[in-house]
């Protein structure tokens, strides 16, 4: 698709819509490039990701200021064997391929105060060398 040729940042309340907003000043991208034109929130990014670990799982904090205006209703996480993504409000923020493999029935995550925890249960009790998988580097380890 391409870099967008065109990206816009409006409030919800710029354009007049008042009360019918559902979230009265929201930000939002609006990017036109040759694939077409999309629509996006402005205040979604992944924000500060850190993570920790021991034998049993892998912990995922996200901390950024958009999640303290979220509910739970309006973020969605799925789990993979081999990744996990957060949608907030449909939208896409964050999808991450993992190292190794998880068990995906026992993680499990929660928000509160603008920071968003994910325990991801491993699948075979063991250190992983990182949370993200790397090109190349986890095939080479046969996982």
């Amino acid at each position: 698709a391409g870099a967008p040729a065109l990206a816009l940042v409006f409030e919800a309340s710029d354009l007049g819509a008042g009360d019918a907003a559902e979230e009265l000043g929201e930000r939002f991208v609006v990017a036109c490039s040759r694939a077409g034109v999309e629509i996006s929130s402005a205040d979604v990014g992944i924000g500060r990701l850190s993570w920790g670990q021991d034998d049993q799982q892998m912990e995922v904090v996200i901390r950024a200021p958009w999640l303290r205006r979220r509910s739970r209703g309006s973020i969605a996480v799925r789990f993979d064997p081999r990744k996990f993504s957060i949608e907030a409000k449909g939208q896409t923020v964050v999808e991450i391929d993992l190292c190794d493999r998880i068990a995906p029935a026992q993680s499990s995550w929660m928000v509160r105060e603008g920071v968003l925890q994910v325990a991801l249960a491993k699948w075979e009790p063991r250190p992983w060398s990182g949370l993200v998988r790397p090109v190349g580097a986890c095939a080479q380890q046969g996982i």
